[in-house]
């Protein structure tokens, strides 16, 4: 990573940024990930497998089940790797809690999250599960997003990943547990984002930050930022985003025209059914709320407007 304060810093995969560390020797390059998010975050690679020293090239491992135990093995049987990898993962704890997402190899017995496949002591494979490093780290690290690089061209995984890249980022430089007033400030510019997530989770969190008075506000702030994780965590639906927008353009009710009203609704109502992508209505309400409140306006600040950059064309797609 280069250290820039003003970019989110994403862990990944080595052989997806062109490492040549894989068992093979060779690498999985994912083009998206180099080409362009790299434009806007910072990249740090990683690979469990080398880091331990299992050198490149090197005999492939997989995951077998032991009496409900996985173990990471080579195909004899003869290495076990299972030990190495976790405490790798344990070791990385510290560096992650600086992360603000991490981008893994699907399918590896290492770094996969997904669908890893499990084998039998016979060698069939019976099941799947996560990789040793991977699960590991998940546990170690629940609030940090994370995801397979396979999984991120579904255009909808992959916004709602860098939503919360993104949003762990701000969290992480704003540090809202260190007041009760900058804690407010972060949920009011957080809140349409939040209901275009989970409504139940955005009225829990009303509630929660309804009085601070004679709180630990440090506590407090976990909570918040552990629901807000698990929120953003659920992909967002056409109807639930629909209804932030409609909560949205109630700012500008009354400082647009009647036939502008009409139009946006129907944007928006064209969008819920599928019609247009969501870059349509959310642009028509962002030029309605730029012609009717001031730079600095509560309503210009929500998180839900621009949760990334906007050159990463995301919405553009779902």
């Amino acid at each position: 990573m280069t250290g820039n304060a003003d970019r989110p810093r994403v862990a990944i995969s080595a052989c997806l940024m062109g490492e040549e560390v894989r068992y093979n020797g060779g690498h999985k390059r994912h083009r998206w990930v180099t080409d362009v998010l790299g434009e806007f975050v910072d990249l740090r690679p990683l690979c469990p497998e080398f880091e331990i020293g299992m050198g490149v090239p090197r005999e492939p491992i997989r995951l077998v089940n032991h009496d409900g135990a996985v173990h990471a093995e080579t195909q004899d049987g003869e290495n076990d790797y299972t030990a190495p990898l976790a405490a790798l993962a344990d070791d990385y704890r510290t560096e992650a809690a600086r992360w603000d997402g991490i981008i893994l190899m699907q399918g590896s017995p290492s770094c996969g999250l997904f669908r890893v496949k499990l084998y039998n002591e016979r060698g069939f494979p019976t099941d799947s599960t996560a990789g040793i490093f991977a699960g590991r780290l998940r546990k170690q690290t629940p609030l940090l997003p994370m995801e397979e690089a396979g999984r991120l061209n579904d255009s909808h995984l992959r916004e709602n990943f860098l939503t919360r890249v993104f949003m762990q980022q701000r969290w992480r430089q704003a540090d809202p547990g260190q007041s009760a007033a900058a804690l407010v400030d972060f949920h009011s510019r957080s809140k349409y984002l939040i209901m275009a997530h989970s409504y139940p989770t955005y009225q829990a969190l009303g509630k929660l930050l309804s009085d601070l008075s004679n709180k630990d506000i440090r506590k407090v702030a976990s909570d918040y930022q552990h629901q807000v994780a698990e929120a953003l965590a659920r992909p967002a639906s056409r109807g639930q985003v629909a209804n932030a927008l409609q909560h949205l353009q109630g700012y500008v009710r009354d400082r647009v025209s009647s036939d502008h009203r009409q139009s946006l609704r129907a944007v928006i109502d064209k969008y819920q059914d599928g019609l247009v992508p969501m870059i349509v209505p959310l642009t028509l309400l962002q030029h309605h709320i730029d012609t009717a409140w001031e730079e600095d306006s509560y309503v210009r600040r929500q998180f839900f407007l621009t949760p990334y950059p906007e050159a990463l064309g995301l919405r553009n797609q779902i």
